[in-house]
C-alpha cells in the first residue's frame, strides 16, 4: 500500500494559518472530483432557473426607465429598479438563491468533512447537508443585519449629512468585514458538524483572534488567486475553485479549532505486530519465569517456541560382540 500523496498525519490543531491549505484541498477535490463537479453543475443550473424569470421581467418592462423625458424616473435609489419586477418573481428569484447556496454550502462542508476525516464520499453526500440548513441561516442573519443597518442609516438622516454618514458607513462595513470574515474562517464547518451557530463563533472568535494577521492575508489573498483561476479558464474553473473555499474552511476547523474521528491510513512500515505469547523452554525466560542460579550456564538455546536443546553425550566407537563359543 503506498503512501497517499500529500499525507500528512494529525496530531491535533496546529494553531497556525496555513497557505498549504491550497494544495491541500486541490489533493482532496481530485479523490472525489465528478462528485464535486456534477454537484456544482446541479447547483448552478436550479440558481440559474431563478434567475432567467427575473431577468426576463426586467427586460419587459424596461420601458419604463424612459417614461419620463429627460430625467430618472428611479432618482437616486439604486433599488428602485426592482420595482419593475413583479413580487412574485422576486420572492422565486431570492427564496430560491438563498435555500440552494444554503444548501450547497452545507452540503460541500459536509462532504469536506467526510473527506478530510478520510471516510468514503458518496454521490448522495452533496446533497446531505440540509440539516445544517437553519443554523447556518441563522450565522448569515447576524451577519447581514449589521450590513444591512450600516447601509440604512445614511438614507434616515437628514441630507445635509447624508453624504459624510455614507462614507463613514462603507468604512465600518469595510472594517467590519475585514474583521468577521477571518474570524469565523472555521464557523460554518463547525457548525455542519453540529455546533450550535452563537458557540461556534464564540469559540472560533477566540481562537482566531491569535492569528488575526495571517487569516486576514489568507481571506484577502486566496479568493484572489482562485478568482484568477477561475478567470483564466472562462469560468470553468468555479466548478474546482468552489467545492476547494468550502475544503479550506475544514482544513482550517481542523487545525485551528480541533477536529476528531480522523481515520490515519495504514502505511507500510504501520502493519500491525502481533507479538506471540512465550511459550515454555524459551531462552531467555520472560519476565516472571526463574531466572538459572547464579553462576550456571543457561541451557542451550532451541528453536524459537521450542524447548532448549538437551546436551548430546560424547561419542562412543562400537564395542564388537562377544564372542559366543567360549573361546
Amino acid at each position: 500500500m503506498s503512501v497517499p500523496y500529500g499525507y500528512k498525519p494529525y496530531y491535533g490543531p496546529t494553531g497556525r494559518v496555513d497557505f498549504g491549505w491550497i494544495g491541500e484541498s486541490w489533493n482532496i477535490f481530485k479523490q472525489s472530483w465528478w462528485i464535486w463537479v456534477l454537484s456544482a453543475v446541479i447547483y448552478m443550473a436550479v440558481i440559474v432557473a431563478a434567475i432567467v424569470p427575473f431577468e426576463l421581467a426586467i427586460i419587459n418592462n424596461a420601458s419604463k426607465i424612459n417614461s419620463v423625458q429627460g430625467s430618472n424616473p428611479f432618482g437616486s435609489n439604486p433599488y428602485a429598479i426592482l420595482s419593475l419586477v413583479p413580487w412574485y418573481w422576486l420572492v422565486l428569484f431570492y427564496g430560491v438563491t438563498l435555500i440552494v447556496s444554503l444548501m450547497m454550502g452545507a452540503s460541500y462542508l459536509h462532504m469536506g468533512l467526510k473527506a478530510v476525516r478520510r471516510e468514503a464520499v458518496t454521490f448522495g453526500d452533496a446533497f446531505g447537508g440540509f440539516r445544517a440548513i437553519g443554523k447556518l441561516f441563522v450565522l448569515a442573519l447576524a451577519i447581514a443585519l449589521v450590513g444591512i443597518a450600516l447601509s440604512i442609516i445614511p438614507w434616515i438622516l437628514p441630507k445635509a449629512v447624508q453624504t459624510g454618514a455614507y462614507l463613514i458607513c462603507s468604512l465600518l462595513s469595510l472594517a467590519f468585514s475585514a474583521c468577521i470574515y477571518p474570524l469565523l474562517m472555521p464557523t460554518p464547518a463547525m457548525i455542519v458538524d453540529g455546533a450550535g451557530p452563537f458557540e461556534a463563533a464564540t469559540q472560533s472568535i477566540n481562537v482566531m483572534k491569535r492569528s488575526f494577521g495571517s487569516a486576514l492575508l489568507f481571506v484577502i489573498a486566496v479568493p484572489i488567486i482562485l478568482y484568477l483561476l477561475a478567470v483564466l479558464t472562462c469560468g470553468l474553473g468555479t466548478l474546482v475553485v468552489m467545492p476547494m473555499a468550502y475544503i479550506m474552511m475544514v482544513l482550517a476547523y481542523r487545525d485551528m479549532i480541533g477536529m476528531d474521528g480522523i481515520q490515519e491510513p495504514q502505511l507500510p512500515y504501520q502493519q500491525a505486530f502481533v507479538p506471540q505469547p512465550p511459550q515454555q523452554g524459551t531462552w531467555p525466560p520472560p519476565p516472571g519465569q526463574q531466572q538459572p542460579p547464579y553462576g550456571q550456564m543457561p541451557p542451550q538455546q532451541g528453536p524459537y517456541g521450542q524447548p532448549p536443546q538437551q546436551e548430546q553425550p560424547p561419542y562412543q566407537p562400537p564395542q564388537p560382540p562377544p564372542d559366543s563359543s567360549g573361546q
